[in-house]
């Protein structure tokens, strides 16, 4: 496992012992940054109309994409 493997691994189990919830802002950012370092850019089809929460997912994957996979 290389070092930013390693950091990766870290942060993961960091974010699961917050000690209170994250505002839904920030766990979409948390989100974006998990879904950008571990898949890569987005793919995949679009969320339906009606699928609110899907949407915001997308969009913040989609600002994410600028960081590079690790």
């Amino acid at each position: 496992m290389t070092y930013i493997d390693q950091q990766f691994a870290q942060a993961q189990t960091d974010v699961t012992q917050l000690p209170e919830r994250p505002s839904n802002l920030t766990l979409l950012r948390l989100y974006a940054l998990f879904k950008q370092g571990s898949s890569g850019d987005v793919s995949g089809e679009k969320p339906g109309m009606t699928d609110i929460v899907g949407k915001y997912k997308l969009r913040s994957v989609g600002r994410a994409a600028r960081h590079p996979r690790r």
